[in-house]
């Protein structure tokens, strides 16, 4: 993406607060959604989409078909940061010979506390390995290249 590219980002109007106005759930979200794209854009515009910190990849000792993924954050090229707070084993067992990136994605699903029926929308975040980059917007935090199906994974070298 190239340095104009991310301006697009930047909100096109700003919500005028008045005294007895009526805060209807549009105009909170459109609030919310103001904010939200002021910080994407200004994520935008100070990195590039990549790794902020932490997700170190590392192979299983002794050696097997298992990756630590380390704690840590990133930004994908929307801007969205994606927070990985907790170390997480990925299995290349399943997948066959060649060379695999491990991406990481952003994700959200609506949640609600059943109590207080009130919605959130919960971060997550999706690991996978591909062949390909997908359409959507992800992070790659690794190429590994395996040289037989079930085959160990050890660190590189260099």
């Amino acid at each position: 993406m190239n340095d104009t590219a991310k301006i697009k980002y930047y909100p096109k109007r700003s919500l005028k607060a008045y005294d007895g106005m009526s805060v209807t759930a549009d105009i909170w979200e459109a609030a919310h959604n103001e904010h939200r794209d002021e910080m994407r854009a200004h994520i935008l515009s100070m990195h590039k989409p990549g790794i902020i910190c932490g997700l170190e990849i590392h192979a299983n000792d002794p050696a097997d078909h298992y990756v630590f993924i380390t704690p840590g954050a990133a930004v994908d090229e929307l801007g969205r940061v994606i927070v990985v707070d907790q170390t997480i084993a990925y299995d290349f067992g399943a997948e066959g010979s060649g060379t695999y990136m491990l991406l990481l994605g952003y994700a959200e699903h609506e949640k609600e506390i059943t109590e207080t029926k009130v919605k959130f929308l919960q971060k997550e975040y999706i690991i996978a390995a591909r062949q390909s980059l997908p359409k959507q917007p992800v992070v790659e935090l690794a190429r590994v290249t395996i040289s037989a199906k079930g085959a160990s994974i050890r660190d590189a070298e260099d």
